[in-house]
């Protein structure tokens, strides 16, 4: 009886194993499957002088069908999370344009996260510079964006990192 039952147990045992294995090793190195341009953040800087001028050119790869988008920081403005999909509003042209593209909030953050462009929120990465005034205090600010009717959240695990920043940039009513 014991030998039956090891003969049945034995290789599901050891499929389970090897199958664990493998998932939790391509886990901690996600380089393993292929995909290391896709996963990378790419941040392309033109030339030196560019760099000193501040004109960094944001590169952001979609997780599917070969979407990419190519803007300048100074015209990012912010995007909004919804599940798998961001918005992302940048100007185009002095136009404010939005785009909706197949990729998470964190993702995003580590193609595009510069000095001036930040995660205010889990819902929300916001370029600073284009931050016209906040408001609130150490419970929760509030943020204003020129062209954008909607005030944006910045959430208390934000708020050291980024209320700094904001009082170089912007007026505090």
């Amino acid at each position: 009886m014991f030998a039956y039952t090891s003969a049945l147990g034995f290789p599901a045992v050891v499929a389970y194993i090897l199958a664990r294995y493998i998932y939790l090793n391509n886990k901690k190195n996600p380089s393993a499957n292929g995909n290391i341009s896709s996963k990378k953040a790419i941040i392309k800087h033109e030339n030196d002088t560019e760099l000193n001028q501040g004109n960094i050119k944001l590169s952001i790869i979609a997780d599917c069908a070969n979407f990419s988008l190519e803007i300048q920081e100074e015209n990012f403005v912010f995007a909004e999370s919804a599940d798998n999909y961001c918005m992302i509003y940048f100007y185009k042209n002095e136009i404010l344009q939005k785009q909706m593209i197949r990729i998470s909030l964190s993702k995003l953050l580590d193609q595009i996260e510069t000095d001036a462009i930040k995660k205010v929120h889990r819902f929300y990465i916001v370029n600073l510079k284009k931050v016209t005034k906040f408001k609130g205090n150490s419970s929760g600010y509030r943020i204003s964006i020129k062209n954008i009717e909607k005030e944006l959240k910045i959430s208390r695990k934000y708020i050291d990192l980024t209320v700094p920043v904001l009082k170089n940039f912007a007026v505090r009513p």
